[in-house]
Order: C-alpha cells, then sequence, then structure tokens
C-alpha cells in the first residue's frame, strides 16, 4: 500500500504545474513513506531467523543512510540530464520493482497470523497506549 501511495504522489510530483500541486503530491509521498519505513523492518523480523536479524538490520541501515546521498547525487545527475520532474519520477520504476520483488520474495505472513479476539483488540487500543 505505501509503495502505491509514494508511486502515486511521484508520479503526481513529477508533473506537478504549481507549488501548490508538488507540495500536495510530496506530503502523499511522505505518507506512502511512512507506511513503507516501519514495513520494512517488519518483513526483516518475518523472514530472518532470530540469529540472522542482527545482521539483515545493520544490512537494512546501511542501505537507509547511503540511500541519502545516492539521491542527492543522482537527484542533481537527473537535474542536468532530464526535466525538473524526473527526480521525481525516478521513483516510479524503482517502486515498480521493489513492488514486484516483494510480491515474488517476501512470504505470505497472513497464514501465520493469528486471529485477534476481543481481549487483544481491548489491549491494543485501550491498554497497551496507556502504558507506553
Amino acid at each position: 500500500i505505501g509503495l502505491v501511495i509514494f508511486s502515486g504522489g511521484a508520479i503526481a510530483a513529477s508533473f506537478s504545474t504549481s507549488a501548490i500541486r508538488l507540495i500536495a503530491s510530496r506530503s502523499l509521498m511522505g505518507v506512502g513513506a511512512a507506511f513503507i519505513m516501519p514495513a520494512t523492518l517488519s518483513i526483516i523480523t518475518v523472514v530472518f531467523p532470530a540469529h540472522e536479524r542482527a545482521k539483515a538490520i545493520a544490512i537494512w541501515s546501511g542501505f537507509a543512510g547511503a540511500g541519502g546521498a545516492i539521491g542527492l547525487m543522482g537527484g542533481g545527475l537527473l537535474l542536468e540530464v532530464f526535466w525538473w520532474g524526473s527526480v521525481f519520477f525516478i521513483n516510479v520504476p524503482i517502486a515498480v520493482v521493489a513492488l514486484l520483488a516483494t510480491v515474488a520474495i517476501v512470504p505470505n505472513a497472513a497464514s501465520t497470523a493469528k486471529r485477534l479476539t476481543i481481549l487483544s483488540c481491548v489491549f491494543i487500543g485501550f491498554v497497551l497506549p496507556i502504558w507506553v
């Protein structure tokens, strides 16, 4: 869901014709990114066994950190070669590849998910926020 929201915002941002539309599109991209980042850590906890999880999170952190530098340099290159909207549009093919890879590689956690009970919903909705 986050990849789809983020990609929609990236498409809208790349073809924005006003500052208001660009800001709204970037906001939509932020909402999508807010879905993506926690989901990646959740996938790591499901896919990797406990003894490999620390290494997987370290690799994830390295790529997340490197992404900032790569994004800045790649964005500058795109601005030199293509139109200004290309700095947003480049995210679309990357997101499509990520979505396809997720569907192909990540196991379906629904088969291992526990059924929510009334007591668990009460705990999650009321007790947990008070305790935290």
